[in-house]
């Protein structure tokens, strides 16, 4: 199958956390304010090669 099957951040939100956004299906993204939801949404199309702004 192609396309994005996961997201994995080092170091992005917590110093020493390693975090895996899974992308097959669906996906529920919660957390509390400022914990970077939008920040991660907002990353999706770099991967699909659309330049980072």
């Amino acid at each position: 199958m192609l396309g994005l099957k996961k997201i994995v951040l080092h170091n992005s939100y917590i110093k020493g956390k390693v975090t895996c956004i899974e992308c097959e299906g669906h996906t529920n993204n919660s957390g509390g304010n400022g914990a970077g939801k939008t920040s991660a949404l907002i990353l999706i199309p770099v991967f699909y090669g659309k330049e980072p702004e």
